[in-house]
């Protein structure tokens, strides 16, 4: 559904839809994935704090699976820096 309403640009839809899957989601490494794209249309919807925080989550969640050199860690905090 998510991929439909991003289509539809309807964004902050999109992103509870996400954030619906987040919660069933067994497999933390997708989270991670879930989270970023959340965080997009949370900014294609001008909802900075929204955005943040799932730029923050997807950040945290990929330090605690990796570390802070791995390359998905480092994207997920260049994604979080292009926020700020």
């Amino acid at each position: 559904m998510a991929p439909l309403l991003t289509q539809l640009e309807n964004y902050s839809a999109a992103a509870s839809c996400l954030e619906n899957v987040i919660k069933e989601e067994t497999q933390e490494i997708l989270k991670v994935g879930l989270y970023t794209k959340m965080a997009g249309n949370f900014k294609k919807a001008d909802k900075e704090e929204e955005c943040i925080k799932a730029s923050v989550d997807a950040y945290e969640l990929m330090l605690k699976l990796s570390n802070a050199k791995d390359a998905q860690t480092c994207r997920c905090l260049v994604n979080l820096a292009q926020v700020y």
